[in-house]
This record gives C-alpha cells, structure tokens and sequence, in this order.
C-alpha cells in the first residue's frame, strides 16, 4: 500500500497529499495533519487564496452577470 504524506507547496502554499516517495524537500513543506481520510482515501488539495482576492474576483464575476442580464432586456 503506498503511504501518502500531507505537504504545502513552497511556491504557490497550497495544501495536497502526495506519494510519500515524491516528497522533494526544495519543493514541499511536509505538513503534520493526516494525509488520508479514516477510509485511507488521499484527502483533497486546500487551495490558498486570499480574502481580497477572492472578493475581487467575486465582484467581477457579479458585475459582468448583471451586465449580461441588462443586455438581454
């Protein structure tokens, strides 16, 4: 059975579980939560956003709704 690691990516901070013999130190950050559900299934990435970057994109995704909804009338 392949034995799974929880790490974060150094370059982006996202949060994935991945095969413990693809752990490359340069690159991952080697987290202490469990890699896998009680089932043993890889539990999914944790994409790391910021609060601001999140707004923003929500807002434009709103603002360009409510246009689309105004061309169509």
């Amino acid at each position: 059975m392949t034995e799974y690691v929880r790490v974060r990516w150094n370059a982006t901070g996202h949060h994935s579980t991945i095969p413990a013999h693809r752990f490359d130190s340069e690159r991952h950050a080697k987290l202490k939560s469990d890699a896998v559900d009680r089932n043993g299934v890889p539990l999914p990435p944790k994409y790391k956003t910021s609060v601001a970057e999140a707004a923003s994109e929500s807002k434009a995704g709103t603002a360009s709704e409510a246009t689309d909804d105004k061309k169509e009338s």
